[in-house]
């Protein structure tokens, strides 16, 4: 059984080009902002647009400096992963996905939770952590070859290989943030869908992922990621804020560009980090 999975993942031949994938629902791009007053802005406008007195609870984890990408399932399988591209269409990756050991390639059925949903599109950042990324460039530069510049960077490169067997030496990692389509199965909230996604075989960030039932909770928990952020076995670059209950995500929609319902509070660059 070992033998037949690792051939799964890893039996891959190097392609000539990566074919495109149409998205069925845009991964669109995050609306974002440098200061707390953003995030209060946010608030006030979400709850404007709402334009009742519904209490709003919002989630708010690391936004990991990665790469977005989608991964559909049919039947509880992996049929299809992508990049994120221009939101509408992106590259076809599925052989190089399948190489990252913490992306499952059949789903787990719990035995005290939700089915396996029949359509399930999951969408997620692929990353490098810190000491793996140090670990790779110091063996790049001991064959000779230029460092990465990041784990953003490396990550990139590594998950954009024709050949999937370098993409399979590559140290990469995966967390689920959340889903484009799916059938089958029903939530409230943002937070029970992580819990599922985790509880059908996704690594999903719980530990850093917080409830918070006023934005001065936001903001609190904001500037403990940012004091705390070296200490992290991953870079990140800010938070994502996003309502919690699902029918208000549904009511608030989206605009041309970005959803209505989710924000991400970016932390001020460094000297380092300024090009």
């Amino acid at each position: 059984m070992k033998k037949k999975v690792e051939e799964i993942r890893f039996s891959a031949k190097p392609q000539a080009a990566f074919s495109e994938v149409k998205h069925r629902l845009p991964m669109l791009s995050l609306e974002n902002g440098y200061h707390v007053q953003d995030v209060t802005d946010f608030d006030e406008r979400t709850k404007k647009f709402l334009r009742d007195d519904t209490s709003i609870d919002y989630t708010v984890e690391p936004e990991i400096d990665g790469l977005a990408v989608e991964l559909v399932y049919e039947k509880g399988a992996l049929s299809v992963a992508s990049t994120r591209g221009d939101g509408l269409v992106g590259k076809n990756v599925t052989p190089n996905i399948r190489t990252i050991l913490s992306v499952p390639l059949t789903l787990i059925e719990p035995a005290d939770g939700k089915p396996i949903p029949g359509l399930l599109e999951v969408r997620g950042e692929v990353y490098m952590e810190t000491d793996a990324f140090e670990t790779l460039n110091r063996d790049r530069i001991e064959r000779g070859f230029p460092p990465f510049k990041n784990p953003r960077t490396a990550a990139a490169d590594s998950l954009r290989q024709l050949d999937p067997r370098i993409t399979a030496k590559r140290p990469l990692n995966m967390f689920c943030f959340g889903i484009g389509e799916m059938s089958g199965p029903k939530f409230s909230t943002q937070q029970e869908l992580m819990i599922a996604l985790q509880q059908w075989g996704f690594r999903v960030n719980r530990p850093y992922i917080r409830v918070c039932s006023t934005i001065s909770e936001v903001i609190d928990y904001f500037h403990h990621l940012e004091e705390t952020r070296d200490q992290l076995p991953f870079e990140i670059d800010g938070a994502v804020v996003k309502v919690n209950q699902l029918d208000l995500q549904a009511k608030l929609g989206q605009k041309s560009s970005s959803p209505r319902w989710t924000f991400a509070l970016k932390f001020k660059k460094t000297e380092e980090e300024i090009p």
